[in-house]
C-alpha cells in the first residue's frame, strides 16, 4: 500500500494522504504528483523502457526512461531519484535540479526531467524485475514507430518530440538567447 500525498490545485500540500491504488482516492480539486525521466546518451538516443506483463497500466509496453508517483513526503527530486534507482538501478542527484517542464493533468502534476549525455552501456544498468522486463537505446523515428505500431505508452506525439527537442538545452523554450 502505498500512500501519496494530496495537493491543492496551487501545488500545495494540503496535510492529507491517501492510499494510491484505491480507484477515486483523489477528490474534485485534490491532485497528486508523478515524475518522468528521460535519459539520453551521448548519441542522443533516449533510453527506455519496456514494462512488465504485470503491470496493470500499459503492460509490455515501452515506455521512457523512469518514471512514476511520489509517496508520502517525498518531493519532486526526491521521488524521480527514487523511481529512477528503483527501475532502472541509475543513481543521480537531483538535489538541485528543478523539472524541465510540468504537465498539468485532469488530477495531478507530472514533472519532467531530462538526463543528457549518459555514457553508460545497457550492462550498467539494473532493472527492477516487477517493473521493467527490458530495456534499449532508442533514437526518436524508432520510438514513434513504436508508438505507430501500439507497443508504447500512448503519449502525445508532441511529448516525444519536445524531449528530444529540449535534451540539449538548459531550460526553457526560446531557441535562442538573449544576452541583456
Amino acid at each position: 500500500m502505498e500512500l501519496w500525498d494530496v495537493y491543492d490545485k496551487y501545488r500545495n500540500l494540503t496535510g492529507k494522504t491517501v492510499i494510491r491504488q484505491e480507484r477515486g482516492a483523489l477528490k474534485e480539486g485534490e491532485y497528486g504528483l508523478v515524475v518522468h525521466v528521460a535519459v539520453f546518451n551521448k548519441n542522443g538516443e533516449m533510453l527506455i523502457q519496456q514494462r512488465q506483463t504485470t503491470k496493470k497500466q500499459y503492460p509490455n509496453l515501452w515506455d521512457i526512461s523512469a518514471g512514476g508517483h511520489s509517496i508520502v513526503g517525498e518531493d519532486s527530486e526526491d521521488a524521480i531519484h527514487r523511481e529512477m534507482f528503483e527501475e532502472i538501478g541509475l543513481n543521480h542527484d537531483f538535489t538541485n535540479e528543478r523539472p524541465y517542464f510540468t504537465i498539468n493533468y485532469e488530477d495531478g502534476f507530472g514533472d519532467v526531467y531530462i538526463i543528457n549525455d549518459c555514457d553508460l552501456d545497457l550492462d550498467s544498468f539494473k532493472m527492477q524485475p516487477e517493473e521493467v522486463q527490458n530495456i534499449t537505446w532508442a533514437n526518436k523515428d524508432e520510438i514513434k514507430q513504436l508508438m505507430n505500431d501500439n507497443k508504447f505508452v500512448p503519449y502525445e506525439d508532441g511529448f516525444i518530440d519536445l524531449l528530444f527537442s529540449l535534451k540539449n538545452r538548459k531550460r526553457g523554450i526560446l531557441k535562442n538567447s538573449f544576452d541583456n
